[in-house]
Parts: C-alpha cells; structure tokens; sequence
C-alpha cells in the first residue's frame, strides 16, 4: 500500500513519522515545504501538489487547520479533484463541519473514489505514542482497507456510521470539551479569589467525583510548571465556533458553549492563542485579579 500524506501540520507530522519509522513508503505533500524536509531526509518522497500526492498514492490520509484549507486541497489548482481519483481511498483527519465532509464524500465517490472522515481523539502526546482514537465515518470495508495504517497511527478506531458521522461526534466531544475547561477556568478563579491556594483546590478537585484524565495530565501546565502544548487555545476556539454552527443548525441553544467561546476569545486577545487550552485558567486568573473578570 503506497500511503500519502497531506498536512504535515502537528499531527500530520507525527503520522508521518510513525508511519516512516514502521517502515512505509510514504510520500507527502505540505503548503510549505519546509516542514516536509526532516521526513524527507528520512525516506519520504516530496510531492508538488494534492493531484501529485493522489496519483502516487493508494491511500491519502488528510491533515488540515480548518475548513477553507480542506477545500483547497480537494477543489483548487492541481487539487484532488483535478486528476483522477478512481480507487482512491481519501481519509481526512481535519475537525470541520460535517455538511462540508458530505459534499467532499460526494464529489469523491463521483470521481470513482472512496472517502472516510477521520477525526481523531487525543492530542500530540498520544498521537506520538499512536495511542489516538479515530472517530470513522465511511463505508467500513474501507476501515479494514486502511487498518495496517491505522494499527501505525491509532490504538482503536470507532466506525460511527456514514459520511459525516465522525466529524460529527468529533465536534461533540470538542464542545464538552472546550466548556469543561472554560468552567474549570471559572471555578478556579472563584476559589482563587475566595483565598484558596490553587494547588489546594487541585489536589481536591483530583479527588472528587469531577476529576478527570484531562485534568490529571493538565495539572503541571495549569500550575505554571510546564509549557507543553497539546491542543492551543485557537485551536479550541475554531473547534468550537465550529460546534455551535452545528448546534445552532440543528436547532440547540448551546449557551454554554457560547460563553466558552466568548471567554477563549478574550484568552486569545490577551495573548494565550498559541497556549495549551489549559492555560485558559491562566487566563481568567489574570482577568479576575486584574478586577477585569
């Protein structure tokens, strides 16, 4: 199987890698080329363009920051859509709107392509472990095509139905997400500003029937000893601006999430968008004791 690899962003790269380092023929594609050089250097063939990368390959796996990229790579200039895609199997990994992974499903399936919506679970410490899970939406037999990748890249992938359904649940759990940790921001703050030590209220929150993996891998960067990234706080904010087009179109009112986005919008002002989503209570903190928040 000749895999190509589209979006060598922070999780692109980490598939790459892995995927080089389990000893396959790779071949990659990237808006710069740049980010592509250390993998080419270590085997990976450099393609000049979307079409380029499909026709060398099998099986493309999709990377991309945000929806109007995605299109880009299918629908403009030497894109996916400008050579032939006849079995093809085209899997995208980009958190973006459903609406829009149905109409590329469309449109590849047209060509005579095969097309799976790929959201992951898991951010780059697990991706680098390839301990992700995959949130599958696609024809399954299309699955068990791609599995000697995934069993590289993935510790388990959920086939949760048609075209769209992964992008769907992804943008389930990035909602939760995003207001999980926007209303720890505010609890903290609150106890902060009450005099409680925030190391204290960690410790007791660890405890209690509202702990979490999340928060017991967050803890050190919540506490300022740590710097790691995982998944910044733009990126929660697309994600979740995202989420509510979804909510709102299908009828949900989604107030919490409408606050969350408002207050990583006020992070990301203040300068914490490149910040791991934990530092959203770095950022209330600094709000509430500058009497702003």
């Amino acid at each position: 199987m000749k895999i190509g690899i589209a979006g060598l962003g922070r999780m692109g790269g980490i598939f790459a890698g892995r995927l080089l380092e389990a000893g396959f023929g790779l071949s990659v594609w990237n808006r710069s080329r740049e980010k592509a050089v250390v993998l080419v250097d270590r085997g990976a063939q450099w393609c000049e363009s979307p079409a380029a990368l499909v026709d060398a390959c099998d099986l493309v796996l999709i990377s991309m920051a945000n929806s109007d990229a995605l299109e880009s790579i299918f629908s403009g200039p030497n894109g996916f859509f400008a050579t032939s895609l006849h079995g093809k199997l085209l899997i995208d990994t980009s958190t973006v709107n459903p609406e829009l992974i149905r109409s590329l499903s469309d449109r590849t399936v047209h060509l005579g392509g095969t097309f799976v919506d790929g959201p992951v679970m898991g951010t780059v410490g697990p991706a680098r472990q390839g301990q992700i899970v995959i949130l599958a939406g696609g024809p399954e037999e299309a699955l068990d095509r791609a599995r000697p990748m995934f069993d590289i890249i993935s510790r388990k992938v959920i086939h949760m139905g048609p075209a769209g359904s992964g992008a769907t649940m992804k943008l389930v759990v990035n909602l939760h997400l995003a207001t999980y940790w926007h209303s720890l921001a505010e609890a903290l703050a609150m106890g902060a500003k009450s005099g409680i030590a925030l190391d204290s209220m960690l410790g007791i929150l660890e405890n209690s029937p509202v702990a979490t993996a999340a928060l017991a891998g967050k803890k050190e960067i919540i506490l300022g000893r740590s710097n790691d990234i995982g998944f910044d706080i733009r990126g929660v904010q697309k994600d979740l601006a995202t989420a509510l087009a979804l909510a709102h179109a299908t009828g949900i009112d989604a107030r919490t999430g409408e606050q969350a986005l408002l207050g990583f919008g006020m992070a990301i002002d203040e300068g914490f968008g490149d910040s791991d989503v934990a530092a959203i209570v770095e950022a209330l903190m600094k709000r509430v004791v500058d009497g702003r928040g």
